[in-house]
């Protein structure tokens, strides 16, 4: 990347620098430069002082024609007398020296709001990421809720379920263009057919698969923000995977099919690491804890309190 020359304001020749002699002022958008020659006979110049204008502390007149300009140096205050050539040249430098003060304190005023509002869009997008995750969650534990119900012949409990799995999936496709067979599903449930209904379940499963698969967030207002550090918008997809990993736990311990379990908790170890990296550590641990003591009716919980809380925390930075 090219650096862009330092802006030049103003130059002063013949300025006196106390302990030095006659100097060439150079007043820059940012710094004060004193350069002298190198020696009698040389056209060289030698850099006497540098003064950043983010170190300066005080600018005061000295006299008639000095200008004191005190500046921190490695936790030091050190002192600069400048003296000009007459009254009039002193206050044309005083206020060079001022405006740019000015300028440069605006200018890094600017900047700190700018970095302020990157990284309250950064927080509000790692909360969206987290309401995703959580609604993927919610989404696919009530499938597994639903498809127990079903095959239990509890149709009122799987009417719940089916409500909770529309309203989880509706918030994960909303401020977006994307549908989800929805309709189908409720229909499917009306008709009270365990076939239907499994091939309704199906195809909502691949939707949101084809949802956590996106390259780019399908919400409108984060469609163009781009995240490199985890969580981002990839984080959906492996969540997405390893949700469906521990409900398959989950199915196989109710159903006391013990190799099944076991095979579906050596899965969801490898997967551990991934989701500790781009999901949460916290998360990763909690689980690995239930895994390793088979406490696997403890996962949805600790899944939902970690993300939660996780949830809360940028929330919280979003309020203050």
């Amino acid at each position: 990347m090219q650096v862009q020359p330092e802006k030049i304001v103003a130059i002063y020749e013949d300025i006196e620098l106390e302990g030095t002699g006659k100097v060439k002022l150079i007043i820059t958008g940012t710094r004060l430069i004193a350069e002298k020659k190198a020696s009698r006979f040389s056209k060289k110049l030698a850099t006497a002082m540098v003064v950043d204008f983010q170190k300066i502390t005080s600018l005061t007149q000295d006299g008639e024609s000095g200008i004191k300009v005190s500046h921190n140096i490695d936790s030091q205050v050190l002192t600069e007398v400048l003296v000009a050539n007459g009254k009039s040249q002193a206050l044309n430098i005083m206020n060079q020296i001022s405006g740019s003060l000015q300028e440069g304190k605006k200018q890094q005023e600017e900047e700190m709001q700018r970095k302020k509002q990157a990284e309250m869009m950064d927080v509000l997008f790692i909360s969206y990421v987290l309401e995703c995750l959580i609604d993927v969650w919610s989404s696919i534990s009530a499938i597994h809720r639903l498809l127990g119900a079903v095959r239990q012949g509890d149709w009122d409990k799987a009417d719940l379920e089916v409500k909770a799995i529309i309203i989880a999936v509706n918030d994960i496709v909303k401020d977006s263009e994307v549908k989800l067979p929805t309709d189908a599903l409720l229909e499917a449930f009306r008709e009270h057919s365990p076939h239907v209904l499994g091939s309704r379940v199906s195809e909502l499963l691949a939707g949101l698969g084809e949802i956590a698969g996106s390259k780019i967030p399908i919400s409108k207002k984060w469609s163009n923000y781009s995240r490199e550090s985890n969580p981002n918008w990839s984080s959906v997809s492996y969540f997405l995977l390893f949700a469906l990993s521990v409900n398959e736990l989950l199915l196989n311990t109710e159903l006391g099919k013990t190799h099944e379990m076991e095979a579906c908790i050596a899965r969801a170890k490898k997967m551990l690491p991934i989701i500790e990296v781009k999901v949460s550590k916290d998360l990763a641990s909690e689980i690995n804890a239930s895994l390793d003591n088979r406490a696997v009716s403890e996962i949805p919980q600790r899944v939902a309190r970690v993300l939660s809380g996780d949830l809360q925390r940028h929330l919280n930075r979003v309020s203050t």
